[in-house]
């Protein structure tokens, strides 16, 4: 009984139905099974998946009473200009120190994190915000255009273009958002064809060679998003939100142009853009995946270095749109475009603060507001 009590433990610890030598064992005059045998296994291991699903609740609800934070009051109102102030209080209801930074819509680009009177909170400590939400660029689709005048710094052979934006409407049928030279010679620039199946391609030309590289129909009307495309020489990375979507091998290298780069429409003619662009930058070497996301996680305060154009369409000097990175590559606006705020009225935008602790690790907390009347 001892011996066949052994042989059984064996089975049951291989646990392999493929076994071919079949015994004639016998537990108490029983018949031995390998459906019983399947069972006890089954059995055992969803024991032991249960025992880690509890353990790690209990582990993950530890931590988070570590880190907890909570918006206590909120509002989402206009101002006078009809641009909007989003203001809030959030507490530090858990017990380690937390930095504060805050995202409207998921995008950090519509509201400054800076605006925090205490960036950094303690337990039972509150920090208050108060920030007006910036002006974007509405495109009309039929006549808007931001001119930039070419300049050397405007044609490095690797490159990084980042720009935040949304389409208000898929009319008209091709649309330009931006870019630097036609199709032919040596270009690149961003647009959208769909009679001719072209959904949201990112085109480079090389010595009359065009490469493309389309994201395909993945953004939504009325929802913005931060897209950069970087051009390394090796391979074109596109990355939205901060994270990388596609990634093309390609060995080419952008050779220049004498044309200025243009926003909302195209040097060729037409292509009008209908929607809106919160700000678009050009970078002179290729940024890096933690780069994108940085930028995208802190756009009051992008990576400075190669930055060789940064037109925010919230700034505007004597007309133009004032480029941040003082390389003087100033955005000129002709046509309809109108400085508008990027809130409409009645909806409702999810605003979520986010924690860092000391060891890096991040938490949030959100809220939906109406946009009030």
């Amino acid at each position: 009984m001892e011996e066949r009590f052994s042989d059984l433990l064996l089975i049951l610890l291989i646990g392999e139905s493929r076994i071919r030598v079949a015994k004639t064992l016998t537990i108490e005059e029983k018949p031995f099974s390998w459906e019983v045998s399947a069972l006890v296994s089954v059995t055992t291991v969803i024991i032991v998946v249960c025992s880690l699903v509890v353990y790690n609740l209990a582990f993950a609800t530890v931590n988070q009473n570590g880190r907890q934070l909570v918006i206590t009051k909120a509002s989402f109102l206009p101002e006078v200009n009809g641009h909007y102030s989003l203001s809030l209080i959030t507490e530090n209801q858990g017990e380690q120190t937390a930095a504060l930074a805050l995202k409207l819509q998921n995008q950090t680009f519509l509201a400054h994190s800076d605006a925090f009177t205490n960036p950094v909170i303690s337990r039972g400590e509150t920090a208050s915000y108060n920030s007006k939400i910036a002006s974007v660029g509405h495109f009309d689709g039929s006549s808007g255009t931001v001119l930039v005048t070419n300049s050397a710094s405007l044609n490095s052979t690797t490159l990084s273009v980042e720009f935040a934006f949304q389409y208000m409407s898929l009319a008209p049928d091709n649309q330009m958002i931006l870019g630097k030279g036609a199709s032919s010679g040596n270009s690149f620039y961003f647009f959208d064809y769909r009679a001719l199946g072209v959904l949201n391609d990112f085109v480079v030309y090389v010595n009359n060679t065009r490469y493309d590289q389309q994201l395909g129909d993945i953004f939504a009307l009325n929802s913005w998003y931060d897209v950069i495309f970087v051009l390394d020489g090796s391979s074109i990375d596109a990355y939205v939100n901060g994270s990388l979507v596609q990634s093309w091998q390609r060995a080419i290298k952008f050779e220049a142009n004498n044309n200025d780069l243009m926003i909302g429409s195209c040097v060729c003619g037409g292509y009008y853009f209908n929607g809106s662009i919160a700000f678009v930058r050009y970078y002179n070497r290729a940024l890096t995946a933690a780069e994108a996301t940085s930028n995208y996680e802190h756009s009051e305060s992008p990576v400075q270095d190669g930055l060789a154009m940064w037109l925010s369409f919230n700034s505007i000097l004597n007309g133009n749109y004032v480029d941040l990175s003082g390389k003087g590559n100033v955005g000129i606006p002709t046509g309809g475009i109108n400085q508008e705020s990027p809130i409409v009225r009645g909806l409702v935008y999810t605003v979520t603060v986010i924690g860092t602790n000391e060891k890096g690790f991040v938490y949030s907390t959100s809220k939906d507001l109406i946009a009030g009347l």
